[in-house]
Order: C-alpha cells, then sequence, then structure tokens
C-alpha cells in the first residue's frame, strides 16, 4: 500500500526484522518543512503581528513545499561519436529546479592563461557545474539513491528537559541563542537546539520526546556543488571520476564526454554506512544507529565508454544489475518515466545529432499516458460524456502539448480525479488518504493496471467514473468546444519574483506566463501544483554540447542572465525557454568575437 506514496526500488519492506518504531505527531517536520520553503512575502503575511508568528508556521502534512522538493530532478545524456553524425560526442543537460526569477544559473565563459571554461553554475557558487573547457564537457542530475538524512527520536530526561538519553548516561542538549531583527519589534531572541546528531526541530516535553535531523549537508567538507572547481578542469575520465570521489552534496549523477572520444558516467556524493537500519524511519538517538563513515569514493557506481554507445540519466533507479545486494545505497527514486522514453530514443538513433538532443530535451511524450489510455481499449462510454472522453484519448498521441486538448483532458483526469480515485479506493479511511497524497506515478500506475487485470468491471467504473469528472472539469475550466481546449491553458509558466508583490511590481517584475507543455514524468518536465496547474518546476538551464566541433553548441538560461528587472536581459530568455528554442554557446576566440555586440571592460584602479 505504502507505494501509492513512494514506490520502493529495490523492493524493501522497512519494517522487516525491526520493532515498529514508535509515532510521531504529524506536526514533527514543521520546522524541516518550513526550513525548505521558498521566500514570500505575501501582504498578509507582512501585515502580521510577532504575536500571530506561530500562525504562519504550521504546514499540512503534505503541503506544496514538500511536493515540489520530492520532484526536482534532471536529465542528462552523453552519446559516443560512434553513434553521431558528427563523429564527435554530444553531451546534454537540463537540470531541472524550482522555477524563480532572478534566474538560478548563471552562464558564464571563464578564459585565462591556465583555464578556459564555458556553461552554467548558481551565482552564489564559484566554478562551473555544467558546461566544458575545450577538452571535457561534464553535466550532472540528482543521483537520489544516497540517502544522506535520517530522523533521531530521543528520550528526554523525565526532570531534566535538558538532558537526552545517549548510551547508558545522559548528555547535554547543546544550545545556542541567536537574535534577529523584526520588523516594527525590535531584537526577538532565538534559541537553537543541538543534540550531537543535529538540530532539534521539535519537542514533545508531555511525553519526553525530541527530534533531531543528521544530515550529510552539515558534515565538514560537503559545500554544496563546491567540488565543480576541481571537476571542470579535469581532461580525462579517470581525473573526473577521482574527483567525483570528494563530492559530498548534493548527491549526483555526472555524464562525461571528452575530445578524444572518451564518454562516461561517474555517481557523486557521500552515501552514509548505515551497518543495522535503512533510513527509511525515525531510529533512537540513543547510539545504537551510527553512520559508520561513508562509501569510499571508487566503491560508488561507474561507467567508461559503456558498450551500447551512450548513457542517460533521469534520477530514476538506476544501481548496476551486479551491485550487490547487502550494500544498499537508498530506495527512494523519481518515477522513470523520464528515464525510460529518453532511452528508447537513444537506442533508436545511430546519427545522433545536437538538434536530436534538442528535440529530446524538448520532448512531451508522456509514457504513463500511454499506459492508461492503453487500458481504456475495451471501455465502452455509458453516457455522453464518457463516451467523448474516450473518443478524445483514443485519437489523441499521448504528447503533452501546449495546444492539445487530448494533454488539458488527460492530465486534469490524472491530477484531480483519476489518482485521487486509485488512493481513495486503497485507503479506506478518508483521514489517512491525505497521508499518501499526491502519490508516486509508479506506484500508481502499477495498482491500476492491477485492478484492470484482476477486476476488469471495477477498473471500468473507476476509470469512466473518474473520466466523466475530468470531462466535466474541462468543460466548466476550458468551454463546452473540445476543439478549443489546450492544455497550456491551464499549464502556465510564470515566474513570480518574491518581492513582487510588496514593491507593488508584480506586473513588471514577473516574467510571463508562458503556456506551457509537459508534465513531471516528459523530458520536458513540467512539473505543476495540482491546485491550478501551476508550472512549479521545470529546466532551469539546457545545454546541449558538440564535443570537438565546441563552437556547434547551444543553451538556454530562464527567465534571463540578469537580475536586474530593469535590464533588456532580466527576462529576455523565457519566450525562447517556453517555445523550445536555444542561443549559441559561442567558445572560440574568433567566433565569440564576430557575435559580440558589448564588450565590459573593467580596470583595476592603479595606486597612487
Amino acid at each position: 500500500l505504502d507505494a501509492l506514496r513512494q514506490k520502493l526500488e529495490p523492493p524493501h519492506d522497512p519494517l522487516a526484522g525491526r520493532d515498529r518504531p514508535a509515532p510521531l505527531p504529524l506536526d514533527c517536520l514543521d520546522t524541516f518543512k518550513l526550513a525548505i520553503a521558498p521566500v514570500t512575502f505575501g501582504s498578509e503575511r507582512l501585515a502580521a503581528g510577532i504575536g500571530d508568528a506561530r500562525a504562519w508556521r504550521k504546514m499540512t502534512p503534505l503541503g506544496d513545499v514538500v511536493r515540489d522538493a520530492s520532484l526536482q530532478g534532471s536529465n542528462n545524456w552523453v552519446v559516443s561519436g560512434a553513434r553521431t553524425a558528427g563523429g564527435r560526442p554530444i553531451l546534454a543537460n537540463d537540470p531541472h529546479r524550482t522555477h524563480a526569477v532572478p534566474s538560478l544559473r548563471y552562464i558564464v565563459h571563464i578564459a585565462s592563461p591556465e583555464f578556459n571554461g564555458i556553461g552554467a553554475g548558481e551565482p552564489a557558487l564559484p566554478g562551473i557545474s555544467i558546461g566544458h573547457n575545450g577538452h571535457s564537457a561534464f553535466g550532472l542530475t540528482l543521483f537520489l539513491g544516497h540517502d544522506q538524512e535520517d530522523v533521531y527520536v530521543y528520550e528526554t530526561h523525565p526532570e531534566d528537559p535538558g538532558l537526552y538519553r545517549y548510551g547508558d548516561g545522559w548528555e547535554a542538549f547543546r544550545d545556542i541563542g541567536e537574535t534577529a531583527s523584526v520588523k516594527g519589534c525590535g531584537e526577538a531572541a532565538l534559541a537553537l537546539r543541538f543534540t550531537r546528531h543535529g538540530p532539534v526541530i521539535a519537542e514533545y516535553p508531555d511525553r519526553h520526546l525530541a527530534v533531531a535531523i543528521r544530515t550529510v549537508w552539515t558534515d565538514p567538507g560537503t559545500a554544496p556543488y563546491f567540488k565543480s572547481i576541481a571537476a571542470m578542469r579535469a581532461t580525462s575520465f579517470e581525473a573526473f571520476r577521482d574527483h567525483m570521489g570528494g563530492w559530498g552534496v548534493p548527491a549526483v549523477n555526472q555524464v562525461y564526454a571528452d575530445a578524444k572520444g572518451d564518454i562516461g558516467w561517474a555517481v557523486g556524493g557521500f552515501s552514509p554506512i548505515r551497518p543495522n537500519w535503512d533510513g527509511l524511519l525515525p531510529v533512537p538517538g540513543d547510539g545504537r544507529h551510527e553512520w559508520q563513515g561513508f562509501l569510499p569514493g571508487h566503491a560508488l557506481p561507474f561507467s567508461h565508454n559503456p558498450a551500447k554507445g551512450y548513457f542517460a540519466t533521469a534520477n530514476e533507479f538506476n544501481l548496476p544489475a551486479d551491485w550487490p545486494i547487502d550494500q544498499p545505497i537508498g530506495y527512494e527514486w523519481l518515477e522513470p518515466s523520464r528515464a525510460q522514453r529518453i532511452d528508447g530514443v537513444l537506442a533508436a538513433d545511430q546519427r545522433h545529432t545536437v538538434d536530436a538532443s534538442r528535440r529530446l530535451q524538448t520532448d512531451v511524450f508522456s509514457v504513463p499516458a500511454k499506459r492508461v489510455v492503453g487500458l481504456l481499449s475495451t471501455l465502452s462510454g455509458r453516457n455522453e460524456a464518457e463516451t467523448a472522453a474516450l473518443e478524445i484519448l483514443a485519437s489523441w498521441g499521448f504528447r503533452l502539448a501546449a495546444d492539445s486538448p487530448g494533454a488539458a483532458l488527460y492530465e486534469v483526469w490524472w491530477a484531480h480525479h483519476l489518482h485521487v480515485a486509485i488512493i481513495a479506493d486503497a485507503v479506506g479511511k478518508p483521514e489517512l488518504r491525505p497521508l499518501f497524497a499526491p502519490g508516486d506515478t509508479a506506484g500508481i500506475l502499477d495498482r491500476l493496471e492491477a485492478i484492470a487485470a484482476r477486476t476488469p468491471g471495477a477498473f471500468a467504473a473507476l476509470a469512466l467514473g473518474s473520466l466523466s469528472k475530468a470531462y466535466d472539469a474541462c468543460r466548466q475550466m476550458l468551454g463546452p468546444d473540445t476543439d478549443e481546449w489546450a492544455w497550456g491553458r491551464l499549464h502556465e509558466a510564470l515566474f513570480e519574483h518574491p518581492a513582487g508583490a510588496v514593491a507593488n511590481a508584480g506586473g513588471r517584475w514577473n516574467v510571463g506566463p508562458f503556456p506551457f507543455g509537459g508534465s513531471g514524468s516528459t523530458p520536458m518536465n513540467g512539473s505543476y501544483r495540482p491546485t491550478d496547474f501551476r508550472l512549479t518546476i521545470g529546466a532551469s538551464f539546457r545545454i546541449v554540447v558538440d564535443v570537438g566541433g565546441w563552437d556547434n553548441s547551444v543553451c538556454i538560461n530562464t527567465p534571463g542572465q540578469s537580475g536586474d528587472p530593469r535590464s533588456d536581459h532580466y527576462g529576455d530568455m523565457a519566450p525562447l525557454w517556453a517555445a523550445g528554442d536555444y542561443v549559441p554557446l559561442l567558445y572560440t576566440d574568433k567566433a565569440v568575437d564576430a557575435a559580440a555586440v558589448l564588450t565590459l571592460k573593467l580596470t583595476p584602479k592603479r595606486a597612487a
């Protein structure tokens, strides 16, 4: 049943051979959720006084913040020159992140006597994490196998709440006092509490319990992405993989290609060694569950010049088939639809090109839609609405294009009706159903296909009943003329500046909206919030590198390079990005000089 929430791969029962953990209140992760929430400056929130602070610290058990965090991912692939039209390797990468303005990424070309590299990183982080150095190209996606966090539950001393049980005795919490300036209230005192494992995020004095988080991210030497500063200089796969051995967080799938013709894949990231538990459930913080270091970098998965001539990743379960079963890394991955589509396209393409990679990055074919709609072939409508809906889906080609009526009907059905009906059918108690929302696509598809195979009558009732509701909903939202329905009328990309509402400048500081295709299950990731279909996550940057033919490479940032709303380059790339277009990623001096429209020269002031 839990597969409806998150399908585990490889198959695994987290309760097998262990005591059932003590239940914790649903609010125990409120502080953790708030820590990863996006910055907002709504007028109502800003008008609230300090006495109302607690009202703004509550989170629903599965709010949008949690959904967005679970959906982040990326695509990357590398193709050997033996399978390209130009005889040179091609590397492509499009990292998927929560949309933001100013842009999360920044395209940069760094040229010096020692280094000449081009690509993108994040403005706050040094180095180039995605790009090339004139010899080697590299790109990353999140490797979701590494479980880099644990939830610890502590028994606190019944007479002294400043102590928690550890080993045979009691250990003192480490308390740190901080102050924060609060508008209209001066300085506010903050009490931060830590255990030996990490920050305390919840305390329950009446139950003598405390909850803390341990994460790799707070260990020394794990500055996010910082290893890029060295990896971007590598000129061989062996050197590149050695650098991945020191990559801390986040865990990544790195693909590599060089002008010699080598291609490869290497995993980077610190993976905790848990000798007596799997990391999926809370554990006592009394010393019985301690990390025993990290897996050594050379032991992590990799592939050098794979026999099939290409390698692709999309945050799916991608441990090698011969990975030792007694050496688990993790179990919670993103569903494999994007990876399956990408692999299928690359496998069929013997003469891959830069343009083919561009088309694949913006591909909106939905593998889940093909599976679901295929189950409807034996059904007949019981009324006019069901018959019309079945006809629309039967003539549709499973592409979630922005102008597609079938895509609009399918996604409304899937997001608001079908998977809701599947969860309701599986979970008898209504009060428990929100814990399974929004649901794991892979687990829901498996259950739907099982219902269709075992109980065709029940499947027909569930499918047709929910499809009829989706058809009626589309008529209400998009009008009675089904030819005028379009997925992009519901599914839009709007880049909202977090301070736009406060400055009464939303119209000038926001970028968009743009009709957009895709979903979280298509190579062109178009993940959205189910409440209104607003796009929340997608490619923050796209790049396709012709390795050795560097000036043939292309890229696109979004919404623009500048963080200044007054600049022409604040949002000028967003329309191109939304349309699936690119700009040249020129590298050689000759090509750059010929295309330059502005040169800004910064000259240090000479000492007097």
